[in-house]
């Protein structure tokens, strides 16, 4: 989910300050305007602006993609300690929903060495978005929690496996 500094002003800051907060978070390489993954973005919001975040999403641009793309593991951690208790709340039921779809749904046990990933993941993706941090009701997920699972997925995002290849 991408945003610009345009979109950024959406929470009641001048164009000044959005530029000005913008310019420590990393953007996309080669877009005009720069474009900035919402989750990178919300944690620069002050108090005050917090509940105007769903107007980021709202303005946000982005792809029916399951993948939520790589190296966006600190990206989540900044965004989860950023959440206030009730999106955490929220975040905790749709990680909860997300095991449970996976569990009736996989024959195989393999995934669920990544479900602490793909929690975090999940938190990327506009379907995990729109609930912890707009509210309403949470997703169904049973449909959509095996494919994101295989998009998302990756040995590279297993800390563990990263330190038994560079030993191995």
């Amino acid at each position: 989910m991408l945003i610009t500094a345009h979109n950024y002003s959406l929470v009641g800051c001048n164009s000044d300050t959005a530029y000005r907060r913008l310019a420590k978070i990393a953007h996309l390489e080669g877009t005009s305007p720069r474009q900035y993954h919402v989750a990178s973005v919300l944690p620069t919001l002050m108090a005050r602006e917090r509940p105007r975040a769903p107007l980021l999403l709202a303005a946000a641009r982005y792809d029916d993609s399951l993948s939520v793309g790589d190296d966006m593991q600190d990206v989540a951690a900044g965004l989860v300690e950023w959440l206030d208790a009730e999106q955490k709340r929220r975040l905790y039921v749709l990680e909860t929903h997300f095991t449970a779809s996976l569990s009736v749904t996989m024959a195989s046990s393999e995934i669920f060495a990544y479900l602490p990933q793909l929690h975090r993941r999940l938190l990327l993706h506009p379907v995990g978005m729109f609930y912890v941090i707009g509210g309403g009701d949470c997703p169904d997920l049973r449909s959509f929690a095996v494919p994101f699972s295989l998009a998302n997925a990756r040995a590279e995002n297993l800390p563990h496996l990263e330190k038994e290849a560079a030993h191995g």
